[in-house]
């Protein structure tokens, strides 16, 4: 939550908690990389100091160009996401996510095979391993793009679902009581009631509820505030701006901030008085000029 956030189309930010998949398929491109044109059989390969050496160092670069990819990933996807960017995030995809991680293998290849004396060139490493690291590179980018795919459609889903279903007098319709929060750890239910405002941030979207003592304890969640909007109660949540929606219960004062803005007063706090405020939070509680006559409104009940 570090960078400003843009005032374009709203990004649909994904987090790839895939730390372990990611190694793993580091340690089966490096073995596969360490035992392609080999002679010997699988077993007497394996123990043989030339493979060890070759797989550790085919490890290391398996892995750095996984988290590579994945780091420019998460990057491309907070400025450029598939969504509302869809070439220039493919241009920028190929040539930064798969260009760039195939010239630095192959500088990293010849490094290694220098240091034993041996160019790059002399070998066919360029007609025979070179096309299996491209390969694995685009599956790579490939695994990234289906799974952001997968976790932006999960939300959607929902939604589209909700309005798929049929159509009930507007007095029955009922919205979420909880939303779900996934971390890295377990995945859980938190009740709507207990939210006290959520906002977005360039890394994500977060939910903070009433008992959060700071606001760095705040959940992050795959939903956009769009998203959020049609699931949660209008009379209960409103959104403020394009980067925070507030409960009802939550809003402690409000004053003019301009001739055609409010600035709320929140509680919890964002930040204690008196402390040093990022300025990417300063604004976060303004509400915005189109929305203040709403908001006036929606406080008189």
């Amino acid at each position: 939550m570090k960078a400003p956030i843009q005032d374009s189309a709203e990004p649909r930010t994904v987090r790839y908690s895939d730390l372990p998949i990611r190694i793993f398929l580091a340690v089966i491109a490096a073995h596969i990389m360490t035992i392609y044109n080999e002679q010997d059989g699988f077993f007497e390969a394996i123990f043989t100091i030339s493979y060890l050496r070759g797989f550790i160092a085919s490890l290391v670069m398996a892995y750095m160009m996984l988290w590579y990819i994945y780091y420019i990933t998460i990057r491309l996807d907070r400025r450029y996401d598939w969504h509302n960017h869809t070439l220039i995030r493919f241009i920028l995809q190929v040539c930064i996510g798969f260009i760039a991680p195939a010239i630095i293998v192959f500088l990293l290849v010849a490094l290694f095979l220098w240091i034993y004396g041996i160019k790059i060139l002399d070998t066919v490493y360029l007609e025979q391993d070179y096309p299996l690291v491209l390969l694995m590179l685009l599956t790579a980018n490939l695994y990234y793009f289906g799974l952001y795919s997968f976790l932006v459609a999960r939300p959607i889903i929902a939604v589209s679902s909700a309005e798929a279903a049929p159509q009930e007098p507007p007095a029955e319709h009922t919205y979420r009581e909880t939303i779900i929060i996934t971390t890295t750890l377990k995945t859980f239910p938190v009740s709507t009631d207990d939210i006290a405002y959520i906002f977005r941030m360039s890394d994500g979207v977060f939910i903070r509820l009433r008992d959060m003592t700071d606001i760095n304890e705040s959940y992050q969640t795959n939903y956009s505030l769009k998203d959020l909007e049609a699931l949660l109660d209008p009379s209960k949540f409103f959104r403020i701006n394009r980067q925070m929606t507030v409960h009802f219960q939550s809003v402690v004062s409000f004053r003019q901030e301009t001739a055609k803005t409010l600035l709320l007063t929140l509680d919890p706090e964002m930040y204690p008085v008196h402390s040093d405020i990022p300025p990417e939070y300063i604004k976060l509680t303004v509400v915005s000029e189109n929305r203040t006559p709403k908001f006036k409104l929606w406080m008189k009940r």
